[in-house]
């Protein structure tokens, strides 16, 4: 009764409309990203890289940057990652170069495991990251992202 009653061009106009709405999710995607190194996806299915004698995963989500931790010696002897490592004593900052701005974000304990932080601007493709952590009797450390293919 409702459609028989709209206008005839209305049901081709909300057909196209909702074909548009699949293009502008796949455009709001977090960016992918990978390490310097050949790493397969973290737990939480972030990138990878190596950092001293840890494997950093960065998992985006909007704006939202989370970091853990995780010991490479127990990658090694079990083939996965085990748990993160605490982050409670951990200074971080993730420096990101998103269409050529720089942005620098504070990373801190999220919770016990997670360090967190809000970017400005909304990672997207480009985005190239940073994370660089103190830990406590450790020289600075680094961890660097780039987006997959490149």
């Amino acid at each position: 009764m409702i459609l028989s009653s709209l206008r005839p061009w209305v049901l081709p106009v909300l057909a196209g409309l909702a074909l548009l709405v699949p293009a502008g999710v796949a455009l709001a995607e977090a960016p992918r990203l990978k390490g310097l190194a050949d790493h397969e996806p973290g737990p939480h299915g972030g990138a990878i890289a190596d950092a001293g004698p840890y494997h950093i995963e960065l998992v985006i989500d909007g704006t939202t940057l989370s970091v853990r931790l995780y010991d490479s010696e127990v990658k090694l002897a079990t083939g996965h990652y085990g748990d993160p490592l605490p982050v409670a004593r951990i200074g971080a900052e993730a420096i990101l170069l998103i269409n050529s701005a720089k942005e620098t974000v504070k990373l801190e304990a999220g919770d016990a495991v997670t360090l967190s932080g809000r970017s400005a601007a909304t990672p997207d493709a480009s985005l190239k990251a940073v994370i660089r952590l103190q830990v406590p009797d450790q020289r600075p450390l680094q961890a660097r992202f780039v987006p997959i293919g490149e």
